[in-house]
């Protein structure tokens, strides 16, 4: 287990959280995180490093592509499909949205789903549970890794390459089905990015070490800078993946995937001395193992508290950010991780799962 990707998953999923509690907090410390989806950037090149050394030593074939996918749907799914069936019941015991069963149908089974707008054409709509855009990405990925296991193939350029095929057929506005819109999209380069570093941290580890004191800062001022721009441009029918910077837009890929990628392995040269450092080294672990639970808890979370507890004064802001992480503690360890451990032990079984590994 890599403590430096606990901690980034603690750091990722914090950003995320902050950019959320926007709509439900009253006051100027709103717009300082209002950037703070960056956090998904982090995610997706956390996810091309793990799946990289999940998969860096299991065996190739069609057995270990079926291992590896069951067990990455048992990572996902059921927590999801969980929590967006307690999201829409909440939606709809609030009187905010009717139940929308075909809509909710869709989200669950994680299909992409565009809506006609006047203005824009078929664009992108979130799944019910709003987070679960990013996971249909996920799956994505893991299903290309799935088809490069059945190949055999374990080069690190290659999911950039594929990546690319689709991207490259969507350089001009055209009108596209949801599920080519969403593979066409540059964003899946950042699990390229993860895919991509942690094959030359197997090489060169010392590297990442000696150039952590400089990626560190580096990275962070970036990432800085990056959140103060607009992001919620459209890239062709797709939300939030154009950042503007006054006028000049980038691709979300770059604005905020590069930042995310340098910070990446500035942190990840710190991992000696994470593992060595006692209070910071526990808590990542306690809490990056939660991270899952409280990406798709927080919303649910925050809801809650808007109907009891004042969106004022500031001290309310200090309630809005522990809250969700002690809940999600709760989740993980009384839903996630007891459901994880019988799914998994029940696919062991039945096609004797290969793969083990911890960091995933």
């Amino acid at each position: 287990m890599f403590i430096s990707i606990q901690l980034l998953r603690v750091i990722a999923c914090s950003l995320v959280l902050f950019s959320h509690i926007d709509p439900y907090l009253v006051s100027s410390l709103n717009r300082k995180f209002s950037g703070g989806g960056i956090g998904v950037d982090i995610f997706f090149i956390i996810s091309g490093f793990v799946m990289a050394a999940a998969t860096s030593k299991t065996d190739m074939g069609i057995h270990s592509a079926l291992s590896f996918f069951i067990k990455r749907i048992i990572r996902i799914w059921p927590m999801y499909a969980i929590i967006t069936v307690v999201f829409a019941y909440e939606m709809n015991y609030l009187k905010f949205e009717y139940i929308d069963l075909p809509y909710i149908i869709d989200s669950l089974l994680m299909l992409p789903v565009s809506i006609h707008n006047s203005m824009y054409g078929d664009i992108f709509i979130d799944p019910k549970l709003g987070v679960g855009w990013t996971l249909q990405f996920e799956m994505f990925f893991y299903f290309v890794i799935s088809i490069l296991i059945i190949l055999k193939i374990r080069k690190p350029y290659i999911p950039a390459l594929i990546f690319a095929v689709p991207i490259l057929f969507n350089l001009r506005p055209v009108a596209l089905s949801p599920f080519f819109s969403m593979v066409s999209c540059p964003i899946l380069f950042e699990f390229a990015f993860g895919y991509w570093i942690y094959s030359v941290y197997c090489k060169y580890p010392s590297a990442f070490q000696l150039a952590a004191p400089m990626l560190i800062p580096t990275g962070s001022a970036l990432i800085v800078i990056a959140m103060t721009g607009d992001w919620s441009q459209w890239y062709h029918n797709t939300p939030r993946m154009i950042v503007r910077f006054g006028d000049v837009n980038l691709h979300r890929a770059i604005a905020w995937g590069v930042p995310s990628a340098i910070l990446f392995c500035g942190v990840l040269g710190c991992e000696e001395w994470i593992k060595k450092s006692g209070v910071i080294s526990r808590i990542s672990v306690m809490i990056g193992d939660a991270t899952y639970s409280l990406y798709l808890t927080h919303i649910l979370v925050f809801q809650w508290m808007l109907r009891h507890i004042p969106t004022y004064p500031t001290s309310s802001i200090f309630i809005y950010i522990v809250t969700p992480f002690i809940v999600a503690l709760i989740v993980h360890f009384l839903i996630e991780k007891p459901i994880t451990k019988i799914l998994n032990d029940i696919a062991s079984k039945k096609i004797r799962l290969p793969l083990k590994s911890k960091i995933a």
